[in-house]
């Protein structure tokens, strides 16, 4: 029985590892029966600018409303947004999916969120219709705010195109992102701090939960933890992700850790992704 820990209740749009080496990660997500795009540039621009070359190098795990991130560095050259939470690989990005980030983003401002001004994203598809990117605004929260991990929101303007059934079919039946996983010396405590993200939706269920070292060595018995952080800005780490999936027998083929409905893998960075068969 995993502990309960403190969940949230906030729209999850996808996760990011931020990864040294990606041919390596995408290997092993390949083996593991996940359908790895090839990885493309991010392009990103204000105003009426034309989007420039990030520096950021992305491949995804495309499920049918969700998605997983591993992203690199193209360059030396580390991109703005990321400068924070720079420091080797790891979960660095939790995004929110949003219908309006404009509009979002000044109600959050308002309300007396520090956030970075809207910017509007795009990518090319390695899949599906590959003559035109995917389109996207987005804004995220300041290091301040959310010191252990980039906290942002994400308004897909060609969401139909993004999650092509073609791509969201992964041999190993896993289907959905379903919960951010994070390790915290005080679960409580940082959960009442997260609380400020229900502001930003309320329909989905609990996506976030906090545990103690203690419930996520009893939930995961044998897997390698992160160790959460003893600052006092940052009260927590991610320490992983948790996915859906209709079959568990491909991943129980070619792993060992397990426990009742659900089995563990090590994700980039010292993280773990959790599969649980619903």
């Amino acid at each position: 029985m995993v502990p309960p820990g403190f969940s949230l209740a906030v729209d999850l749009d996808h996760v990011g590892w931020w990864v040294d080496d990606l041919v390596s990660v995408r290997a092993e997500f390949n083996r593991l029966g996940f359908n790895v795009t090839q990885p493309a540039s991010l392009l990103t621009g204000s105003g009426r600018a034309a989007p420039q070359d990030e520096g950021q190098l992305s491949s995804h795990i495309m499920f049918r409303n969700t998605y997983l991130e591993l992203t690199t560095v193209a360059g030396k050259t580390i991109p703005a947004h990321l400068m924070q939470y720079r420091g080797g690989s790891g979960l660095k990005i939790i995004a929110l999916g949003c219908v309006d980030a404009d509009a979002l983003h000044d109600e959050l401002a308002s309300a007396g969120w520090d956030l970075i001004a809207p910017a509007r994203s795009e990518r090319r598809l390695g899949y599906g219709d590959r003559g035109e990117p995917v389109r996207f605004r987005w804004f995220m929260a300041t290091p301040t705010q959310f010191p252990e991990v980039l906290v942002c929101m994400v308004e897909h303007l060609d969401r139909e195109r993004l999650f092509d059934p073609k791509i969201t079919e992964q041999s190993n039946q896993v289907t959905e992102l379903t919960e951010v996983l994070m390790l915290a010396n005080d679960p409580e405590s940082s959960f009442r701090r997260y609380q400020a993200l229900e502001s930003a939706s309320s329909t989905a269920p609990g996506w976030l939960t906090f545990l103690s070292r203690e419930q996520a060595e009893l939930a995961y018995p044998g897997a390698s933890l992160p160790v959460p952080s003893t600052s006092d800005a940052a009260d927590c780490t991610p320490m992983g992700v948790v996915l859906r999936s209709g079959d568990l027998d491909f991943l129980r083929r070619r792993l060992d850790r397990q426990s009742g409905g659900q089995l563990w893998f090590a994700a980039p960075g010292g993280t773990i992704a959790v599969v649980r068969e619903f």
